[in-house]
């Protein structure tokens, strides 16, 4: 209702998405714990 307001499209046209690396425990299986380069830490993103 604000967007509408102010004269504005009330569906923004984009997004910002957040991300974070878990880290994984040594016991999940290597096949499903991937590698976050930027970080150089075993985990997932």
């Amino acid at each position: 209702m604000v967007r509408e307001d102010a004269g504005r499209d009330p569906e923004p046209t984009a997004a910002v998405i957040d991300a974070q690396c878990l880290r994984a425990a040594a016991t999940v299986p290597a096949s499903s714990r991937g590698y976050d380069g930027a970080k150089k830490v075993p985990g997932r993103r």
